[in-house]
């Protein structure tokens, strides 16, 4: 039997779900860059785990999503071509 509250991700914040564009862009950068989901999380907002919640359904407060967005503008994927 599991633990209440164990693995709930998103409790607290009912009626809102994680911007779709910002899963997809994280998960874009991962692809492209090659870094691993817990180096991304834990270099952007300090939380290793912030990708794996994502894809289960976090919801970033609004002062984690600018974090988020802000490491990703200013970490630009290498382009070789």
């Amino acid at each position: 039997m599991e633990s209440p509250g164990r693995n709930r991700v998103a409790s607290g914040r009912k009626g809102r779900e994680c911007p779709p564009a910002l899963l997809a862009q994280v998960e874009r950068y991962i692809r492209l860059s090659g870094i691993a989901p817990s180096r991304l999380g834990r270099d952007a907002v300090k939380d290793p785990r912030f990708v794996h919640d994502l894809r289960l359904g976090r919801v970033p407060r609004p002062q984690t999503l600018a974090r988020v967005v802000a490491w990703l503008r200013e970490h630009p994927i290498e382009d070789d071509g």
